[in-house]
């Protein structure tokens, strides 16, 4: 017995399969999907470098010294955006680095600075790295993985706060932050 006369359906999805329009099919979808993830892994190495960029920026930032035109010069990305708090007209800037408007990739990252002048020098300066959305929450960067707020001395929240020291800063004696009362050093 043949399998060409009793299993005619069986040889013709096999030719169908492993045939030279088939392997045409298949290539062509290899190659989209390199591309596809190509191009996701160039974003992402885009949006690091980008990041890194403000980053260097933000180590040459010296509170109370360093001026805007300085700030603006050594920051790149900087958008302006002036607010009035408690009377006093204050001139911020931020930078966004995000691609969640836009979803290309499998991972979430963003990426958020914001920098605060007073007097023609900065006087606060906050950073974010995030990996997971989350809707922003009062207490600032919570949502973050790694985060840094500096700011001048009358700028201090009262709420929220640790002393810590440069000795205490390595010690492993320090209480966790809840059971502690603002300004309270472990």
């Amino acid at each position: 017995m043949s399998t060409k006369t009793h299993v005619p359906f069986f040889r013709w999805s096999l030719r169908a399969l492993t045939g030279r329009g088939a392997r045409r099919i298949y290539a062509y979808v290899l190659v989209f999907l390199l591309c596809l993830t190509t191009a996701d892994r160039l974003r992402s190495y885009f949006m690091a470098r980008k990041i890194q960029a403000v980053l260097k920026g933000l180590a040459e930032i010296r509170l109370d010294q360093t001026t805007e035109e300085q700030m603006t010069k050594t920051v790149p990305y900087l958008i302006q955006k002036d607010r009035k708090v408690g009377g006093m007209q204050d001139r911020g800037f931020y930078v966004k680095i995000s691609n969640e408007k836009d979803w290309l990739g499998y991972r979430f990252m963003s990426f958020d600075a914001s920098l605060l002048v007073q007097d023609g020098k900065v006087s606060q300066v906050e950073y974010g790295l995030a990996n997971q959305w989350r809707r922003p929450e009062y207490a600032g960067y919570a949502g973050y993985i790694v985060s840094a707020r500096s700011v001048h001395g009358f700028r201090l929240p009262g709420q929220i706060g640790l002393k810590v020291t440069s000795v205490d800063d390595d010690s492993r004696n320090i209480a966790p932050r809840s059971f502690m009362r603002v300004g309270e050093v472990g």
